[in-house]
């Protein structure tokens, strides 16, 4: 590996925050190589067989052998590489001082919604829902949602402290789509290639409103009102 040019990225963060989103978009600039989630057990099923931290430095070798390549990245979710040997992985990123990428999104709520809807009908992209993905509702009850935020934070807050050393960028879904010709171009410098302009790549899959999706929306509403969380209903 050229430690001159070569620029491994790691994107963390949980699921349904526009990790799809930025790594579809990402591959649109020639000098990017950038793939889903490495550490997925359904998507590999070798995942738990060998040592987590040969796994993404083999990752990075292959792609730095192509001669356009100058960043190198993949995905890892929170939840991922938590047994040995995987879990290797986390502390690998730690020691190389890999380029963390660290997607979050502010609303918890929607990130909850995108989440359970997803895997209740095994669609995550736009062009692969069903009618069943747009008929879905949840119905947790008020301490679901209270616990499941609270916990929310907590794994963000996990992923900042844990990455603290690495050089570092933290974006916001929220910013990522609202600013997205600003942000990405931002990424781009931070990852230390040129920075060319790219296009959304995939379409925003949840499209329903809040009202709509969740059984019990005025008793959510009702309940969290007054409180730091009350927005993330509305």
């Amino acid at each position: 590996m050229n430690k001159r040019e070569a620029q491994p990225f790691v994107i963390v963060g949980q699921g349904r925050c526009g990790s799809n989103l930025l790594k579809f978009s990402l591959k649109q600039n020639n000098f990017v190589s950038v793939v889903g989630e490495l550490y997925n057990k359904n998507v590999y099923n070798d995942v738990f067989d060998f040592d987590g931290a040969s796994r993404a430095h083999q990752y990075y070798e292959n792609q730095f052998k192509k001669s356009s390549i100058v960043a190198a990245g993949f995905k890892l979710f929170a939840h991922q590489a938590t047994k040995k040997p995987a879990k290797s992985v986390w502390r690998y990123l730690v020691k190389e001082k890999v380029k963390v990428i660290h997607l979050e999104r502010r609303n918890k709520v929607d990130r909850l919604i995108s989440l359970e809807v997803a895997n209740a009908t095994g669609s995550f992209l736009k062009h692969s829902e069903s009618n069943e993905y747009e008929l879905h509702q949840l119905d947790f009850p008020v301490s679901w949602w209270r616990e499941r935020i609270k916990n929310e934070y907590k794994i963000e807050a996990q992923l900042s402290k844990r990455f603290s050393n690495n050089p570092y960028l933290h974006v916001y879904y929220e910013d990522l789509v609202v600013d997205w010709f600003e942000r990405t171009g931002d990424i781009q410098r931070f990852l230390g290639v040129p920075v060319q302009q790219i296009d959304k790549a995939i379409e925003k899959q949840e499209s329903k409103s809040k009202s709509d999706r969740l059984n019990n929306y005025n008793e959510l509403v009702s309940a969290f009102e007054g409180t730091d969380y009350e927005w993330m209903f509305l």
